[in-house]
């Protein structure tokens, strides 16, 4: 198919009200975002109980994607925890196949 350069922007402002996943509150969330083999993540929030807000409000990446829809892969987005002893479980993976690209106008 044919591509084009595309820059995608993602908002990440924070996470309120976790649910405790394998019995542990999560504390240290981070979220990665991949589309068409690009992967960029967020800085791991280092308490989510007094500061749930991450350091930055948005994540830009640049990818080749195709101009037509039926091409075009999906948008995965995964919530990491990071836990002692370098354990991050995958909290909340989620697709969205229904990306759309716009001229910005």
């Amino acid at each position: 198919p044919e591509m084009q350069h595309t820059r995608i922007e993602i908002l990440t402002w924070g996470v309120r009200n976790m649910k405790k996943f394998q019995l542990s509150a999560i504390n240290n969330p981070s979220i990665e975002i991949e589309c068409g083999g690009v992967v960029q993540s967020t800085n791991k929030i280092k308490n989510a109980k007094k500061n749930p807000n991450f350091d930055t409000s948005s994540l830009f990446f640049d990818v080749y994607l195709p101009i037509e829809e039926l091409y075009m892969p999906p948008l995965n987005i995964r919530l990491l925890d990071h836990r002692t002893f370098g354990l991050k479980p995958l909290w909340a993976p989620t697709r969205y196949s229904a990306l759309k690209i716009t001229d910005g106008t």
